[in-house]
């Protein structure tokens, strides 16, 4: 059976696990959260574990120690979504705020995660452009927003 994600895809969540456990303070702060051995965080966020990853109640634990939903939002990402705090898409819809910035910043580091991954070896293949189109997409989407609120200011 072919799996809906890609090798590409899995590779950047890697990335993403691994950016989760930086930001609470590396793997021995994701140790005390988790109460796991080193060698097991450690696979999450390895690409040569390929078919290990963090399961979804670990991954809850991290990003409530974490504060910032680091993971989900690459997932939101993936399904072409973005992910806001409850309440405040409406009020930051016309004004220029962070948010605007962090979504520029997040589909950014998505595109140069893509592109990081899909260059590895040297060339861009038809399935890793599969993967760019969607986190160049996002990108310019976050960018042609931003440019909006600007222009409406």
């Amino acid at each position: 059976m072919t799996r809906p994600s890609s090798d590409k895809q899995r590779a950047a969540l890697k990335i993403a696990v691994g950016q989760l456990v930086d930001r609470i303070g590396g793997l021995e702060s994701a140790r005390a959260v988790l109460g796991l051995a080193l060698s097991l965080i450690s696979s999450y966020r390895s690409p040569a574990a390929e078919e290990r990853h963090l399961p979804v109640d670990r991954l809850l634990d991290l990003e409530l120690a974490a504060g910032e939903p680091i993971v989900t939002r690459f997932l939101a990402n993936a399904h072409d979504c973005d992910l806001v705090p409850r309440g405040t898409a409406a009020a930051l819809r016309d004004h220029v705020e962070m948010t605007d910035v962090a979504a520029l910043i997040r589909d950014s580091g998505a595109v140069e995660a893509n592109l990081l991954v899909a260059m590895a070896d040297g060339r861009i293949s038809h399935t890793e452009k599969l993967d760019l189109l969607p986190a160049i997409a996002a990108w310019r989407r976050a960018i042609d927003a931003l440019q909006a609120k600007i222009e409406a200011a």
